[in-house]
């Protein structure tokens, strides 16, 4: 790595974070002396810049760096389509093994049903809903989970159907724990789900702007008045 007029070496530390040094330090010094040698000490804020700028450049070829494509030389570039690429592999590979091992769940455990022991099910839930409901506490997610299910497949289309906000949450934990799964169990049938759509009405309720927004800062003054019941000063 060479600067204006200084030439220095980032090596590895045994901490495993990056350490830099002059190219004539001396490597070896006095016992009882600094730390570092007079090459280093003499250059030591120019050694930081050049080591901060090196570790940010190695930072911004990883998937998840946020630096804009424009501020990347070619090889940076280059390594980081290559990371992007082996990520993408890395996802399609683990979405086809959990495809193959829900395919195999359906088929070792999985019992096809007709269009009308589909409907008889419906009705012997809608039937014996309040006695299944009694099972669970009250308020207690189970319950609000079954009366969830049970009303949206009452409904002809489910478009409209207004969520629980805890389904919602739940539903958002689970999209954010894997966004495939979540739309795999959804068009399953197996249950019913809030669409990728309304989850998205959900995240994105308050724009995002660059700084503070002043609604998040309302949202979070009330929810701490409801929390604890008595005004809070505002700054």
């Amino acid at each position: 790595m060479k600067g204006t007029e200084i030439v220095a070496k980032v090596e590895a530390s045994l901490t495993g974070e990056n350490t830099i040094r002059h190219n004539l330090c001396d490597l070896l010094i006095p016992t009882g002396k600094k730390n570092r040698c007079s090459k280093c000490e003499a250059n030591r804020k120019s050694l930081l810049v050049m080591l901060k700028r090196h570790n940010s450049a190695t930072t911004s070829s990883d998937p998840s760096s946020h630096t804009n494509y424009r501020y990347l030389t070619t090889l940076l570039l280059n390594e980081r389509c290559s990371n992007l690429h082996k990520n993408y592999i890395a996802s399609q590979r683990q979405v086809t093994k959990l495809k193959a091992q829900i395919e195999k769940l359906s088929t070792d455990g999985g019992v096809v049903v007709s269009s009308d022991l589909n409907d008889d099910l419906k009705d012997i839930m809608k039937q014996n809903f309040s006695d299944i409901a009694k099972q669970y506490p009250e308020k207690s997610f189970q319950k609000m989970f079954w009366d969830q299910h049970a009303k949206t497949s009452a409904c002809q289309d489910a478009r409209g159907f207004r969520w629980h906000p805890a389904m919602i949450r739940w539903c958002l934990y689970l999209r954010h724990l894997s966004g495939k799964a979540y739309e795999t169990l959804r068009c399953s049938g197996i249950i019913n789900l809030p669409s990728q759509r309304t989850l998205r009405d959900y995240t994105h309720y308050i724009p995002e702007t660059i700084g503070f927004s002043p609604k998040v800062d309302e949202m979070l003054m009330d929810t701490m008045k409801v929390k604890y019941k008595k005004p809070i000063a505002s700054c």
